[in-house]
């Protein structure tokens, strides 16, 4: 990423209206559901032999690295796309697992040793629970400033190497990260804790704070899903793309909208309906949002206006499937409530950060047409 993609201040603003743990999403089962689905084939990583320092993004977290570490792209079991850090020919591969609130996941006070030592032993002993677990740091210790680190081996078939915890006091962050190694396993760790010392951390903040969280993960990563042609109006009107490893697609027309599976496929496969749309704190009361929700949304991201928050309330009318018309057996009866917070990321587009209101499903998206 060059000088003039470097990330916006904004942030991940989301966060702010469903609060951290919610949006985040990451419980410690969340840590082995993911672990258990990575499935590494092919990769697609740059093999170029060069002393240029470069950044790997990650969701909260940003890494500066150099040969012979290289980034790649992997595929879940689900399809989806990950991307990791290799060490040389796969001497080491690093991905990341997740990141929740240090405050609401330790369940002692994380800044005591006694603290330290109970939040490493309740992950012992969960991800005990499905992999087979060894050794170990047996609590957490200094990384950098204010900034901690745990690990544990484990051993799956023929497949070994650690699972890593990143505490930062600072930032109200724990991160968690996994290694698959084949060469010896010291030498591993060595190096991939050089690499957490090169790495910054956003910073989370606890409900009282609003769940602020300054990540563009999203729009970093799916960078290929903003080229071409743009919108420039910052308004709900338009068509939006999503910033995922999809072709999702929306879009908002004089109370009309349109919800494609895919943006290449306009004819098939969607939802048609209406829609009202509200901003500011009077939108957010009709789906039962606290005005001090946008109040503060406003106050922490600058660039940000009350008027930058639009709440939808969509009522499907149509659904067309396979070429079919399933309204009558497939659309159900509901209204859906969402909340876009638009955020001007100037010459590189608009985005528009999604909340759907009843299920806490976020989605993030540029506006491709005014």
């Amino acid at each position: 990423m060059n000088n003039e993609e470097k990330k916006s201040h904004v942030g991940l603003i989301i966060g702010i209206i469903i609060g951290a743990v919610v949006f985040l999403g990451l419980c410690i089962f969340g840590i082995i559901t993911i672990f258990g689905s990575v499935l590494f084939g092919k990769n697609t990583p740059n093999t170029t032999v060069t002393d240029e320092e470069k950044t790997f993004y990650g969701e909260s977290f940003e890494i500066k690295y150099k040969y012979p570490w290289t980034e790649a792209n992997g595929k879940l079991t689900n399809g989806e796309e990950q991307k990791y850090l290799k060490y040389k020919n796969n001497d080491i591969v690093l991905y990341a697992l997740g990141t929740s609130d240090l405050s609401k996941t330790a369940t002692t006070d994380f800044s005591t040793s006694t603290g330290k030592f109970k939040l490493y032993n309740d992950f012992r002993e969960y991800w005990g629970r499905t992999e087979n677990i060894s050794n170990g740091t047996g609590t957490f210790f200094t990384l950098t400033d204010k900034t901690y680190y745990a690990s544990m081996d484990y051993t799956r078939g023929k497949v070994t190497g650690k699972l890593y915890l990143i505490a930062s006091e600072e930032n109200n962050a724990l991160l968690s990260f996994t290694t698959q190694v084949n060469i010896d396993k010291y030498n591993a760790d060595e190096e991939v804790l050089k690499l957490f010392k090169n790495m910054n951390i956003s910073t989370l903040y606890d409900d009282e704070l609003s769940g602020y969280l300054d990540t563009m993960s999203n729009w970093n990563t799916y960078k290929t899903a903003r080229s071409g042609e743009l919108g420039s109006k910052k308004t709900i009107e338009g068509g939006w793309r999503i910033l995922a490893n999809s072709e999702e697609y929306w879009t908002f027309k004089k109370g009309e909208f349109y919800y494609y599976k895919s943006v290449n496929e306009l004819n098939d496969n969607y939802y048609q309906g209406t829609y009202k749309v509200y901003t500011g704190k009077t939108g957010a009361a009709k789906v039962g949002i606290e005005s001090s929700k946008i109040d503060n949304i406003v106050a922490k991201n600058k660039g940000i206006k009350e008027t930058d928050i639009y709440t939808l309330i969509l009522t499907p009318k149509k659904i067309i499937s396979g070429g079919e018309d399933k309204s009558s057996t497939n659309l159900g009866s509901e209204d859906w409530h969402m909340v876009w917070i638009l955020v001007d990321h100037g010459k590189e587009g608009i985005e528009g950060q999604m909340l759907n209101v009843k299920t806490a499903d976020t989605s993030y998206y540029v506006k491709v047409k005014d």
